[in-house]
């Protein structure tokens, strides 16, 4: 494993890091019971791509190499907001 010059280096024992895990972790579910409260709302191509400000073109081959789900019928790309809010890092 390579370090690169001035990457902080830290050191945590056990404890410090089932700790530090533990936080991550519940941040995450937080962040799922949050989406899961919400309706889903369900965006065409280009409303998705407005969301994360990309062409819809870009919705599309995410779609395509599955980087996001489709949620529509045949080749209709739909696509779940909370999907794009948990791409996004929203």
């Amino acid at each position: 494993m390579w370090i690169e010059k001035n990457t902080p280096v830290y050191m945590v024992n056990g404890e410090e890091l089932e700790e530090l895990l533990r936080d991550i972790i519940q941040d995450e579910v937080l962040k799922i019971g949050d989406n899961l409260k919400r309706n889903p709302r369900i965006l065409t191509r280009s409303e998705a791509a407005k969301h994360l400000k990309v062409t819809p073109n870009t919705i599309s081959r995410y779609v395509r190499n599955g980087v996001l789900p489709n949620r529509g019928k045949g080749h209709k790309v739909m696509v779940l907001e909370s999907d794009l809010d948990s791409f996004s890092g929203k």
